[in-house]
């Protein structure tokens, strides 16, 4: 599954992790996209890194739709 880079994390960057779960097969790690902490293995560190800017992404949504004031369609 590749990793697709479009600015925030959402469901697809949880899949990439989960199917890429494991030792990377050709390390260094700039060769395993969701090996986000580099240590060549997709853990739960990776997983736990993923969900903390998760969170962080969803509470920017929030903060941006309580500060919209244009009008909704």
């Amino acid at each position: 599954m590749p990793h697709v880079c479009h600015g925030f994390v959402d469901v697809s960057d949880l899949l990439a992790v989960l199917f890429a779960w494991g030792r990377c097969a050709g390390c260094p790690p700039d060769q395993c996209a969701s090996d986000l902490n580099g240590d060549c293995t997709v853990n739960v560190a990776d997983l736990l890194t993923l969900i903390a800017n998760w969170v962080e992404h969803e509470r920017l949504k929030a903060r941006r739709r309580r500060f919209d004031l244009r009008p909704s369609a």
